[in-house]
């Protein structure tokens, strides 16, 4: 039989000796628990603020994207953008679908 108190194993009882080993026992364990160095307190804050940073780091990750972010595209010309039809109409290809767009280029003479 194996008895746990505040954490700590005692084993070894019987039933006839049960009350002698277990106040040994509690006595043991209380006295493991009172000559920790840190305060439980400090404990308890650390995994609290542990659980908040998580928490965070998690809702910053998988929460919902605004439509802005899922629906844009920047088209960079590297020239004179009035002397590229293919982008002006790609650009306007994706306006017209609900994409928000930038075009990126020079703007010629």
């Amino acid at each position: 039989m194996v008895i746990v108190v505040c954490g700590w194993k005692c084993s070894g009882f019987q039933s006839r000796d049960f009350t002698t080993k277990s106040a040994n026992c509690e006595a043991k364990a209380t006295k493991m628990l009172e000559s920790t160095d840190i305060p439980l307190l400090a404990v308890q804050t650390f995994l609290l603020l542990s659980l908040i940073s998580a928490s965070y780091v998690t809702w910053k990750t998988f929460r919902p994207r605004s439509e802005h972010s899922l629906r844009s595209v920047a088209i960079l010309v590297l020239g004179d953008i009035g002397r590229s039809p293919r982008m002006m109409y790609h650009a306007q290809s994706f306006a017209e679908n609900g994409f928000l767009t930038d075009l990126i280029g020079y703007g010629g003479i």
